[in-house]
């Protein structure tokens, strides 16, 4: 089962103009929430929880509101994010290796 559906491909493609310079962490968030009611990602649950913890960071590093007293500073969500689209890469890679032809 590929975890790549078009809206994760979208999420990871938005992820890396982000860390580009070229979309802003609120466009960012909108591809996390996007991912998030897939319902192929439903169905996943470490995928699924995975992208509850990169909104969360993401929240937390935008801090709208001012609701966050440490804050996380931008460029450790970077860091994070790059470990995270890497991680998602490989996990896409093992899921097609255990695929049969149909």
């Amino acid at each position: 089962m590929n975890l790549m559906c078009s809206e994760m491909q979208e999420l990871i493609d938005a992820s890396k103009r982000y860390l580009a310079g070229e979309v802003t962490l609120t466009d960012l968030r909108v591809f996390v929430v996007q991912a998030e009611l897939t319902a192929s990602v439903k169905e996943k649950t470490n995928l699924r929880r995975s992208l509850f913890e990169l909104r969360q960071l993401l929240d937390e590093t935008w801090n709208e509101w001012g609701l966050s007293r440490n804050a996380l500073p931008r460029s450790e969500f970077d860091s994070l994010l790059a470990i995270q689209i890497e991680s998602w890469r490989i996990d896409d890679e093992v899921s097609k290796m255990g695929e049969r032809p149909g």
